[in-house]
């Protein structure tokens, strides 16, 4: 059987933007596939293989790859789908910051949503989502802007308080942080 090689890793940058990084779990993702390849080729070595990491079937493996994907996902694209997360405790605070993104949300409460201390929680969604939940709200009332924002039927002040902004300031200040343009600007290119 052949095993994948122990010094697969994808080179990250020192510093801050080593977090920033989306390859930086190639290294893992591709021992991965080569045990899946493995599997093909040598069911049983591939197995052993497996019992080795501790990943004993290939459920163990297809949770392993949803979740590198997962998290891949999550940080490019703002927010995720409340269905694939599978802790019912995370999910139960997304389905609740889903609803009530135009509220202002507090730690503690999603904390009791999730029957979690609180610092467990941050642990617990940060691990499912790839960010904590104020950025995860914050993602999401950006990303639910841009849809209000190519409707063009409301004022910037109207979207500002729909979305649960404290002031329409703090509303620019994030929106263009995370989108590299104003709202206006994003705007005027729809």
């Amino acid at each position: 059987m052949s095993r994948p090689p122990k010094n697969v890793r994808c080179p990250t940058p020192a510093g801050p933007q080593a977090a920033k990084n989306p390859l930086r779990h190639a290294g893992r993702f591709l021992k991965i596939l080569h045990v899946m390849r493995t599997a093909i080729d040598n069911e049983a070595g591939a197995v052993e293989y497996m019992n080795a990491r501790d990943m004993k079937t290939a459920h163990g493996i297809q949770y392993e790859i949803f979740d590198l994907l997962y998290k891949f996902a999550a940080r490019h694209h703002g927010f995720l789908l409340p269905g694939a997360i599978l802790d019912p405790h995370i999910k139960d605070a997304v389905d609740y910051i889903h609803s009530h993104y135009h509220e202002n949300i507090s730690l503690e409460k999603l904390a009791f949503i999730s029957k979690q201390s609180k610092y467990h929680f941050i642990r617990s969604f940060k691990k499912w989502t790839g960010c904590s939940p104020h950025q995860y709200i914050l993602r999401f009332r950006v990303n639910r802007a841009k849809e209000l924002l190519k409707q063009k039927n409301k004022n910037m002040q109207e979207i500002s308080e729909l979305l649960g902004f404290s002031c329409i300031s703090h509303f620019y200040r994030v929106f263009s942080k995370m989108t590299g343009v104003t709202p206006c600007q994003y705007r005027n290119q729809c």
